[in-house]
C-alpha cells in the first residue's frame, strides 16, 4: 500500500466537498480526527504540517489562514509575485495555483472511515470531542482552557 504524505489543501478540498462543510472550525476538527485515524491505522503521518493546540481544539495554521482569507474555497490559491527595482515596485503579477484533487483511493477510504460518525456532529460538538483527545490535552498541559497557545500537538 503506497500512501505517501498528502497535501493538506487537497485533503481540505476533499473533506469540504464530500461532507458539504460550511464551517472552518468543523473542517479543522475533521482534519484532526482524520489525521489521528490515519496514523493509528497505518503508523504513518497523513501530512507533514502540525496541528496547534488552540483554545477551540486542534488547528492547522495554514488551513486557518486560507479559510480566514478565502473561505472554504479550495480550488486554487490566489498568489502574487512582486518585482522590485531600486526599492520600488516595478511589476505585480497575480496568478492562481490550482489545488490538486486528492486522488489516492486508499487515503480517501481511510478519511471516510474516520469521518463516518464525526462528520454528522456540529462544529461545537467536534470541539468538545477534540478537547477529550489525549494529544490535545497533553499539548495544552498547564494552560487554562481560555489561554491561547501555538504549541504543536505531537501524535505518535
Amino acid at each position: 500500500m503506497k500512501l505517501g504524505k498528502q497535501n493538506i489543501f487537497s485533503i481540505a478540498k476533499y473533506i469540504t466537498k464530500k461532507y458539504n462543510i460550511n464551517s472552518s472550525i468543523k473542517l479543522q476538527k475533521l482534519m484532526y480526527f482524520s489525521y489521528i485515524y490515519f496514523y493509528k491505522k497505518t503508523g504513518l503521518l497523513l501530512f507533514d504540517e502540525k496541528f496547534e493546540a488552540w483554545v477551540y481544539g486542534p488547528v492547522l495554521r495554514e488551513i486557518y489562514y486560507h479559510t480566514r482569507d478565502y473561505g472554504l474555497f479550495f480550488n486554487y490559491f490566489p498568489s502574487s509575485e512582486i518585482k522590485f527595482r531600486d526599492n520600488k515596485i516595478v511589476e505585480i503579477k497575480t496568478s492562481k495555483k490550482i489545488i490538486p484533487d486528492l486522488k489516492n483511493e486508499t487515503v480517501c477510504k481511510l478519511i471516510d472511515e474516520a469521518l463516518i460518525d464525526y462528520s454528522k456532529l456540529s462544529a461545537m460538538l467536534l470541539v468538545a470531542e477534540a478537547h477529550k483527545s489525549e494529544y490535545w490535552i497533553k499539548a495544552r498541559n498547564g494552560l487554562d482552557i481560555s489561554l491561547p497557545s501555538d504549541r504543536d500537538i505531537i501524535i505518535n
